[in-house]
């Protein structure tokens, strides 16, 4: 038999031992449609619901879950569905009203209205528990540190509006416990500054349009539908790394310096009035280092004309940009140096002198040495004058 559980409750089974095949229709417009149309219908009980037609309507999707030992299955508000069970079964179930499809519990209670359906089949105390519901909702909606799902907020505004024509005409005295009437007076007493029920009502309207607008800005801010005022505008600017220059000094610019190794600068492949900086890695600033250091310990190779540069005390210039030294008469070598590096240079001045003291620390002879000695002694001291060391 297919039905749909009293009040738009959502229900719950647990297949303890046994099975339990359940039929299910999801609660689609035309579904529910086909359903009050088959409820009221003299051939129920000889129509089979999923075939059950409205002209050119039919049943929409029907769904069949066989549930086994140790299953639970959990069916949502006003789905439509029937159960066999094809086996002696052990089940345990039970039936609730929750908060995230109040929309859907109050249409299944006007439908089960429309068709008559006999009290005890019926929800029981479902308007009472609206009245209860509504007066739980205006207390969380004043609390400015609660929170509330959207779907709560969207079944709030049925529900304000089935609580004002319930209203109108509560069932029962006030006085009486459990009649309509009792219950509205029992959720004014929980508000001191109210008195009747449209104080009540007024104030969960008011309360839900309030959280209806935070809810609209709330979502436009997650969704990015408001832009950012804030704009930031990148000039592009022309940068020249080490990469481009080769480490080389431009003749026409004489100050011009190598610069250092820097980020890479990658523009092919960007849009207009944009640029990327590319910053290298750890290893790639360690190889960076190690070039840097064998650049400063290799000779240097400049040609700027500005440069002081170290030079011998005497020398003569010579055509192919090399000097000539020309040490005392007293010595018959002749030491040329070349002016190609620095290192040079001063490798060739530590080769001079030690060639000029090899030479005239020679172990004297047996005889005539103190003169030899002092003759060799004369002859370095006029050989440092001239070379400056």
């Amino acid at each position: 038999d297919f039905h749909v559980d009293f009040g738009g409750t959502s229900v719950w089974y647990h297949v303890m031992s046994g099975t339990k095949v359940f039929l299910l229709l999801p609660p689609t417009p035309r579904n529910l449609s086909l359903y009050e149309k088959w409820l009221c219908s003299k051939e129920q009980s000889d129509t089979f619901f999923c075939d059950m037609t409205n002209g050119s309507d039919r049943v929409e999707t029907c769904i069949k879950v066989t549930l086994g030992t140790n299953q639970t299955l959990m069916i949502p508000t006003g789905w439509i569905h029937a159960v066999y069970t094809p086996v002696d079964s052990l089940v345990l179930g039970g039936n609730f009203l929750h908060g995230l499809d109040i929309a859907g519990q109050l249409q299944i209670h006007c439908l089960e209205t429309r068709t008559r359906v006999p009290a005890k089949f019926r929800f029981p105390g479902f308007v009472r528990i609206m009245f209860y519901a509504g007066a739980h909702y205006l207390k969380k909606m004043r609390l400015r540190t609660s929170r509330m799902h959207r779907d709560e907020v969207e079944g709030m505004e049925k529900l304000a509006q089935s609580l004002r024509a319930w209203s109108v005409q509560p069932g029962g005295e006030e006085n009486r416990v459990g009649s309509v009437a009792h219950t509205i007076k029992e959720c004014l007493t929980s508000f001191d500054e109210m008195e009747t029920v449209d104080e009540f009502l007024n104030a969960l309207e008011e309360e839900l349009r309030r959280i209806k607008t935070k809810l609209k800005v709330t979502l436009k801010l997650s969704t990015g539908d408001v832009k950012p005022k804030l704009k930031l505008k990148l000039t592009k600017i022309n940068l020249i790394t080490s990469s481009q220059t080769n480490g080389t000094i431009s003749k026409n610019e004489p100050n011009q310096q190598p610069l250092p190794p820097s980020p890479t600068l990658s523009s092919s492949s960007l849009p207009n009035n944009s640029f990327r900086i590319k910053v290298p890695s750890a290893y790639e600033m360690t190889l960076l280092k190690k070039k840097k250091t064998a650049q400063d310990l290799t000779p240097y190779n400049g040609t700027n004309e500005s440069d002081e540069e170290w030079t011998p005390h005497q020398t003569t210039p010579d055509t192919n940009n090399q000097l000539t030294i020309l040490p005392d008469k007293e010595q018959k070598s002749r030491i040329r140096l070349s002016i190609d590096n620095v290192g040079g240079r001063r490798n060739s001045a530590t080769a001079t002198r030690k060639k000029v003291s090899s030479s005239q620390h020679k172990r004297p002879s047996l005889g005539g040495g103190t003169a030899k000695k002092s003759a060799s002694a004369s002859a370095r001291d006029r050989l440092k004058k001239k070379l400056k060391f």
